[in-house]
């Protein structure tokens, strides 16, 4: 059974157009995910002490989410402003000075302890981590895995990819396979041992340095595309797993992110779980 790890954000997705808010965060989901589908998870994030930060935290707990290395502070909850344009998740506003963004973590020698009981580490650029932070986690030897979304530089490549064993890409802006296999490629090159680009209603694409996997994306409804990345990473990564001494590991993996992605674009929100609120008072949700 996979143990993970993800080491990051947790915030409130607020659907305006529904009255309701959805607990999210790319590292946040994982967690929820990977537990849900049967391994083991840990979070180490940051939650706030207002009503948002407490039903987050409550959350993880009743999933069975280890919590037990985050950390507490005074502030605000991460939240972002959410429409819906024909499905698709669109961001309007999202505050600034979260409690992570004012408190990232910092590792004590008792969190990479704890950290090396784990088989993967799930980071993101969102995480609000320093390089230094990553060169202290691949030091524990416990495989890394990034989540660069779209905000992928080369120089962060050139960084980064020396020190995650598996690197994840929204790339549903590249029109192009010969452009998402140039960027895998480059990926491998700079050091990653699986680059792995999500495509959108195309699919997704992987790269293991030797050969390139092709998985289509599985046909669904749209309600709302919040969350199918992060689903896909967290499927991907629970069947590897389960499956890492097979053959046929990779297109396997594959196959489950695409499978779990299609329900998670049936509903609302990363998982699913709303909150009614009143949309004129989110100072009662937030300490804003």
């Amino acid at each position: 059974m996979i143990r993970l790890a993800a080491i990051g954000i947790n915030v409130v997705d607020i659907y305006t157009g529904l009255k309701k808010i959805y607990p999210g965060g790319n590292e946040y989901n994982i967690s929820y995910t990977v537990n849900k589908l049967g391994g083991q998870s840990s979070f180490i994030g940051v939650f706030a002490d207002d009503y948002a930060g407490n039903l987050l935290a409550s959350l993880l707990r009743r999933q069975g989410v280890d919590i037990s290395h985050c950390r507490y502070e005074s502030g605000s909850s991460g939240y972002a402003l959410v429409e819906l344009i024909d499905g698709d998740r669109v961001f309007s506003d999202y505050n600034r000075r979260g409690v992570t963004d004012l408190h990232p973590i910092r590792f004590t020698p008792e969190d990479l302890k704890y950290i090396q009981t784990h088989d993967v580490v799930c980071i993101s650029y969102a995480s609000r981590l320093a390089l230094d932070d990553y060169t202290k986690l691949y030091k524990t030897g416990v495989p890394l895995c990034y989540d660069f979304s779209d905000s992928f530089t080369e120089e962060k490549i050139k960084s980064y990819c020396p020190l995650m064993q598996f690197s994840f890409f929204s790339c549903s802006h590249l029109k192009e396979d010969a452009a998402v296999k140039s960027l895998l490629s480059q990926a491998v090159g700079c050091g990653t041992k699986l680059a792995v680009g999500t495509l959108g209603a195309r699919g997704a694409l992987a790269y293991d340095g030797e050969f390139f996997y092709r998985c289509e994306a599985k046909p669904a409804p749209v309600v709302d595309t919040m969350g199918a990345g992060d689903s896909f990473l967290a499927a991907f990564l629970y069947c590897y797993f389960e499956n890492k001494d097979h053959a046929q590991a990779i297109p396997m993996a594959m196959e489950a992110g695409a499978d779990y992605a299609k329900q998670t674009i049936g509903f609302y929100g990363s998982l699913g779980i709303g909150y009614d609120v009143d949309i004129s008072a989110l100072s009662d949700v937030l300490n804003i």
